[in-house]
């Protein structure tokens, strides 16, 4: 459910980002991947088939492509219930990234294709990341 009314906080302009996300929860021994929704330099939004409580550290594998793989850390800031499909999405807010530099420079051509997002940062709370 979107929320016509929600403050939009975003700090970066975001992109739309629907490929193969792995990922880690570094507080257990969890494994999974997913698919993305959109991406900007502070964070990513997730389609997941589990709940991550807000907080939760998770190591993340980006795929670009097969060859480019972005491998960072972030920290779940919101859980959005996705009714009906019994999944979540979740925002995601980067702490580190292996190579930050390459990463904008992706981000920076993924902008220059046309892929921006006009998704709000978060429907329900428009929190920033």
């Amino acid at each position: 459910m979107i929320f016509a009314n929600a403050q939009e906080k975003r700090k970066f302009l975001r992109v739309k980002f629907t490929n193969t996300v792995s990922f880690h929860n570094l507080n257990e021994l969890d494994f999974g991947g997913c698919s993305g929704c959109d991406l900007s330099e502070g964070g990513i939004r997730l389609n997941v088939f589990q709940f991550f409580p807000v907080e939760t550290e998770l190591s993340l594998q980006i795929e670009f492509s097969k060859d480019n793989v972005l491998h960072c850390t972030g920290r779940v800031k919101w859980v959005e219930v996705i009714p009906i499909a019994e999944r979540f999405r979740i925002g995601v807010k980067f702490e580190s990234i292996d190579s930050p530099i390459d990463f904008k420079n992706e981000l920076q051509h993924m902008l220059k294709d046309g892929k921006s997002s006009d998704y709000p940062a978060n429907p329900s709370t428009g929190s920033e990341w």
